[in-house]
């Protein structure tokens, strides 16, 4: 299954999940909803004038509370299955993404990164950084690159990075670019939105 077909599967199963959680919570609100009218009506038919009416309000505020509670509890429980998720298949991804900086392949995979980087500052006055694991094979990449090649400590998974410091321009073809921005991209996407929501009197 590629990385695609595995995210579009996350993320139904994730959605999945959250209905459901989300559906049993309405179950629980309808049933404090119930309850409450119950106790009102049993209140109402015994005669109760004056204590129906501050019943009324102190059920109204318990029944907000419990509810406001309720809801908190809910989205915090999916927050933490959404994340838990989350990290489980973006550390599956990043093991795969040091198979490959690891691989035979690799070096074909960084002459791409590199070529895709002078086409995006064709100029010479950029400088390339390389993580410093992937240092030998700056020799091998003077036919793309004829400026200034130089090892950079701040990625670590592999790729390249392209900087312009006279034209404060910068091109970033590194897999912790690319795996970061499928993250954000993941989380905007999930279908799952989530909102803190406190509870408390009102």
């Amino acid at each position: 299954m590629n990385e695609q077909s595995k995210l579009g599967a996350f993320r139904r199963s994730m959605t999945a999940q959250a209905e459901a959680e989300i559906a049993r919570m309405e179950q629980e609100m309808e049933a404090l909803r119930q309850a409450r009218a119950a106790r009102e009506k049993a209140r109402a038919e015994a005669g109760e004038d004056r204590c129906i009416a501050q019943a009324r309000v102190q059920a109204a505020r318990e029944s907000r509370q419990t509810v406001a509670r309720a809801g908190a509890a809910c989205r915090a429980r999916l927050l933490r299955l959404r994340e838990t998720l989350t990290e489980g298949v973006f550390e599956e991804t990043g093991a795969r993404l040091a198979a490959l900086a690891a691989s035979e392949e690799y070096e074909g995979y960084l002459r791409g990164c590199v070529r895709r980087l002078r086409e995006t500052l064709p100029g010479t006055g950029a400088a390339l950084s390389l993580r410093p694991e992937d240092a030998g094979y700056a020799d091998g990449l003077r036919d793309i690159w004829q400026g200034e090649i130089r090892t950079d400590g701040t990625f670590r998974r592999g790729g390249a990075a392209a900087a312009d410091a006279e034209h404060g321009v910068r091109a970033d073809a590194t897999l912790d670019a690319a795996l970061a921005a499928q993250r954000d991209w993941f989380r905007a996407h999930s279908g799952v939105i989530l909102h803190e929501v406190e509870g408390g009197e009102g």
